[in-house]
């Protein structure tokens, strides 16, 4: 990628490896304040990558109920671990009711499941 040199800063004073999160994380804020989640709404984020992660630890600090489903073992134990929230696997047979469970008012609905 090349890039203007203006538009390139340095980041003095940062630890490499928490200015390496910073786009990231700035994509995950975005997300959350696009979404308009208000203090106790539910909210699903599927995957728990670095971009996944960061909205659903956005999210729980505004005070969004959260769940994160993921197919990667090692994502959902670090989710489950450090940040404190339910974790799904949509790869499972039972995911459908694993939705149910987490998110009572989507009992009614259908799964648009497509690997079926």
């Amino acid at each position: 990628m090349s890039v203007p040199v203006a538009n390139i800063l340095p980041a003095d004073g940062i630890d490499p490896q928490a200015a390496a999160l910073i786009e990231p994380f700035a994509i995950s804020a975005h997300a959350v304040r696009r979404a308009a989640i208000a203090p106790g709404e539910q909210v699903l984020v599927v995957g728990a990558g670095p971009i996944g992660l960061g909205a659903a630890a956005i999210a729980k600090a505004d005070g969004a109920q959260v769940v994160v489903a993921d197919t990667s073992p090692a994502r959902r134990e670090h989710v489950a671990t450090r940040l404190e929230l339910p974790v799904l696997d949509p790869s499972a047979e039972d995911f459908d009711a694993q939705l149910r469970a987490q998110f009572w008012w989507f009992a009614g609905a259908e799964s648009d499941r497509r690997d079926r």
